[in-house]
This record gives structure tokens, sequence and C-alpha cells, in this order.
């Protein structure tokens, strides 16, 4: 079952050929029962988009997900958030930043301050987490 959570004002641009636009980036995330919240990005997204399209889904598994994605050319990067469950992030090319200049080095302090606990030599702030 599919279920619509909300649309974002980048619907609204002045684009002509918006719509035709292809998704040039997928996040999902496992929920605590099972479904999946996944969120579209349309190519011409930048970091700090909204989501063109986000919705939750019962109807694949989320590693069944991954591994469409994985077996259909995406760069797929996942993993576990203990405050949110498994996370994927896939780019139909090469990744491109997630995060602006200022999210980036918010994190960083947060990390070097000891706020925000990673593993040593696992985060790269652009693209993931």
């Amino acid at each position: 079952m599919k279920r619509m959570h909300m649309y974002s004002w980048d619907h609204f641009k002045h684009d002509p050929d918006y719509e035709k636009k292809p998704v040039t980036r997928i996040e999902l995330t496992e929920q605590v029962d099972g479904s999946v919240f996944v969120s579209k990005y349309k190519e011409g997204w930048t970091a700090g988009s909204y989501a063109d399209e986000s919705y939750t889904t019962d109807e694949q598994p989320f590693d069944d997900m991954v591994a469409w994605l994985n077996e259909n050319g995406w760069n797929c990067k996942t993993w576990f958030d203990f405050e949110r469950g498994k996370r994927c992030r896939a780019f139909s090319g090469k990744p491109m930043p997630v995060r602006t200049r200022e999210e980036i080095l918010r994190l960083r302090t947060m990390i070097t301050t000891g706020e925000f606990k990673v593993p040593n030599g696992q985060v790269d702030l652009r693209y993931w987490y």
C-alpha cells in the first residue's frame, strides 16, 4: 500500500519540462513496522533540496529495494542509524553532496567536540548521515 506524505514547493517551479525530468536520487528509510519511507529527487536537485515525492510503502522489504537499485546501476550507500534504522541513499549517476556547506561545518564541529559519535575514518558528511 502506498501512502503519500508530502510534496515540496519544488513542484511549482516554472519549468515546462519539470514533470519529464528523471529521478536522480532516492533515499530509503526502514520504519519500525517494516514499511519503507521513500524520498525521490528529480534531476536538478541541490544540497538542502526537499524531496519531490515522499511516501511510505510496505509492498517490498527494504533489502529487496536496495538490491533492485544496485542491480539497475544505482550507486548505493547503506548504513544503520540508531534513531531511524536502516537507511540507503542512491544516486543514478555520480554521487553529489546532499548537505550545504553550513551543515557540513556544523556536523564537523559536532564530531570534533564529541557531540556526534561516529567510527573514525568512516564519515563523509557531504553524502552520508
